[in-house]
Formats: C-alpha cells, structure tokens, sequence
C-alpha cells in the first residue's frame, strides 16, 4: 500500500517501518484524512500504547468526546509531566482533560489547574485565556474567585497593574471570611502590582483588607504585604524593618 508513496519520494520503507520524508508529509496526511480515518487511527496507536500511558491517553483524546474515563487519564499524565517539572506539558493535558470533563463544575477546577500550571511554565497569555473560561461553567464563589486569581496573576506579571488589582482585591475582600487563605494568596499576590504602581491607595487597601484575616492565619507571605502597605520614610528605614523579616522567610 505504501508503494505509491514511496515511488512518489514521500516515505521511505526500511526494515518494516514507514518513514515520512519531511515533518510536512505528516501534517498533510493528517489534515487530509477523514474525521474516521483519523479516530480509527488514534484508536489503533493507542491500543498498541497501552504500555505508555501517557501517549496512549492523547490518542484517546484525539479519538473520542466527553468521556470522563480519558480526562481521568489526561489528568493523571498531567500530574506525571508535573513531577517531571514538565508544567507546560501537565497544562496541555489538563486543558485537553477539562474538553472531554462532562460535569461542568469539574471541568471548571481542570481549567484552574490547568492555569496553575501555565502560570508555573512561565505563559502569562496561556493564563489569562484559560482563567475566564471557567465562568462560562460555574457560578461556584471559590471557582470564580481562584479564576480571578489567576486572571490578576496573568495581568500583574505583563505590567497591567491597575487592571491586575481590579481583579485581585476584590478576591481577598470577598473571600476574607469564608476562605481566608485564599484571600491572603490574593493579597500576596496584588502586593507586587500595588507596590509597583506606586499609588498610595492602594498599600491602604491592601492592610484594611488584610488586618482582619492575617491573625487567624500564621503564613509568612503575608509578610511582604505588611510591609508593601506601610509607608517608609526612606531606604534606610525600609531596610531596617525588612532585614529581620527576610530572616524569617528564610527559616519559613
């Protein structure tokens, strides 16, 4: 069957198997074939993959829809790229695994976790692409508010600081009481953006929204927003009051 193909310099036949001469013949054999060849071809590697997890779960990806057995296995090969430090990788597959979630609530925590991992690759853009999807599935408080974390995580890191605090402050406020670490994680995220900016409107904010939450709680990145939020009369000051602070960072 290969002949053809190969009198026409596309593949080449060695030792019973077919190689194609340029990454390209792969991608017009693809984009040509039918929806069924394609699935009956996905199927058909990821039957002769069993013994590799995780390229036997993208196949079944490829192949079929909704199907919360494949986003199970989508998710446990992201958890392995993960541990790997492949968070890149463990992102594509959550955001693939969210695709085939039937339960919208839970395809809405595979978008979040799909973020989370975007967001520890480095790809800010990924992040807020993913991140307002999630409303589109739940009116979950936590839900939303993680997306809007990660919403204002993406923004503050590209420089859009207002913007950013737009997002993130009102997370912590609105979260102070029924889930307070996730309200600090928001404080100590806008804390960057709100120094940077340099509006002093904000470290005002910043210590009325976290004066209520930090005694219940014993986190030491709550320490750069206590000190993001207080005013220094010059470097010297600043530096006395931070050096011991570092010092606990370091032991934490």
């Amino acid at each position: 069957m290969a002949a053809p193909a190969e009198q026409a310099g596309l593949v080449r036949v060695e030792s019973g198997d077919i190689l194609l001469r340029h990454p390209l013949v792969r991608v017009a054999i693809y984009q040509t074939a039918t929806f069924a060849d394609r699935r009956e071809a996905h199927l058909a590697l990821a039957a002769a993959l069993a013994h590799e997890p995780d390229r036997r779960a993208r196949h079944l990806a490829a192949a079929l829809g909704p199907d919360e057995a494949v986003a199970d296995a989508l998710e446990e090969s992201a958890e392995r790229s993960r541990r790997r430090g492949g968070y890149a990788a463990a992102a594509t597959a959550l955001e693939r695994a969210a695709e085939l979630t039937p339960d919208s609530d839970q395809r809405a925590g595979r978008l979040l976790t799909a973020a989370a991992a975007a967001m520890y690759a480095g790809y800010p853009q990924w992040v807020g692409d993913i991140a307002p999807r999630v409303a589109t599935l739940t009116d979950a408080p936590r839900l939303l508010a993680e997306a809007s974390l990660r919403g204002g995580w993406s923004l503050a890191v590209t420089l859009r600081h207002d913007d950013a605090l737009g997002f993130l402050l009102p997370v912590a406020e609105s979260m102070a009481t029924a889930e307070p670490e996730l309200a600090l994680d928001a404080l100590g995220t806008a804390s960057t953006p709100a120094h940077n900016s340099g509006d002093p409107f904000y470290r005002t904010e910043l210590e009325r929204i976290r004066t209520p939450i930090a005694p219940r709680l014993d986190r030491s990145d709550s320490l750069w927003t206590r000190l993001v939020s207080r005013s220094f009369a010059g470097r010297e000051a600043a530096l006395e009051h931070l050096n011991p602070k570092v010092d606990i960072l370091r032991e934490a």
